[in-house]
């Protein structure tokens, strides 16, 4: 993990290290995700997958003519297998 400050412009930007730039594989005009978390902030150059995955989910979802209940009726038998495994590993 690197530790770095960075100071924040009148403009409200803040310059990320062309060292650290280099490394993470970041040019000019990369889109970077921002997380207020509590009072700290998290500067990531990833898209966040939340979005993209539920939308994955719904398509194969409306695709197998699945209802909602069908899936959260999967996931209650999916939680009893996981946990019932969990409990012989212990």
């Amino acid at each position: 993990m690197t530790a770095l400050q960075v100071s924040l412009q009148k403009t409200g930007s803040v310059t990320i290290p062309p060292s650290i730039q280099a490394e993470l594989g970041l040019g000019t005009g990369d889109m970077l995700n921002l997380l207020k978390i509590g009072d700290c902030l998290l500067l990531t150059p990833r898209p966040l997958q939340v979005p993209q995955l539920a939308d994955q989910i719904t398509a194969l979802r409306e695709n197998s003519q699945l209802e909602l209940a069908d899936l959260l009726t999967g996931l209650a038998t999916e939680r009893q297998l996981i946990g019932a495994e969990n409990a012989t590993d212990a």
